[in-house]
């Protein structure tokens, strides 16, 4: 969960440990005033959510390529639940193809972010975003 007491909370999905890793250390190294956790799979996904309703986080970073379930279908069950649904979520993979874009976004996704191959691009990438969600956007409470 990404929290800083000025705004949002974020959460981090993602199914690789050294991807989760390389994207906590360029959020951390970025200074932009984020408390970062993680989960790795849609169960743990739920029952983090399910656990403390009062205080969703109010950005999921969701990697299409999940164990289990994959990231469209856990964005589908995001999406179908009343206390989930006004999380905007940010898709994230590698794919380029249009079909999981689209998709992406009539499941209700609020953006469809490219990773890149190496990992500076990443950080690049990945600071940008949070700077965006802490300065510029608003979401529900």
């Amino acid at each position: 969960m990404l929290r800083n007491s000025r705004g949002p909370l974020r959460l981090l999905i993602a199914d690789q440990q050294d991807a989760v890793q390389a994207t906590k250390e360029c959020l951390y190294n970025s200074q932009l005033p984020l408390d970062i956790n993680t989960v790795f799979d849609s169960p743990m996904l739920f029952d983090y959510l399910k656990a403390d309703t009062k205080n969703l986080p109010q950005l999921i970073l969701l990697e299409l390529h999940l164990a289990g379930k994959n990231g469209l279908e856990v964005l589908a069950e995001l999406k179908s639940n009343d206390l989930f649904r006004k999380i905007p979520v940010i898709i994230f993979s590698q794919s380029k193809a249009s079909h999981d874009i689209e998709k992406s976004y009539e499941l209700g996704a609020s953006c469809f972010v490219n990773k890149p191959k190496t990992t500076v691009e990443w950080c690049d990438k990945i600071i940008k975003i949070g700077r965006f969600w802490i300065e510029c956007s608003r979401v529900p409470q």
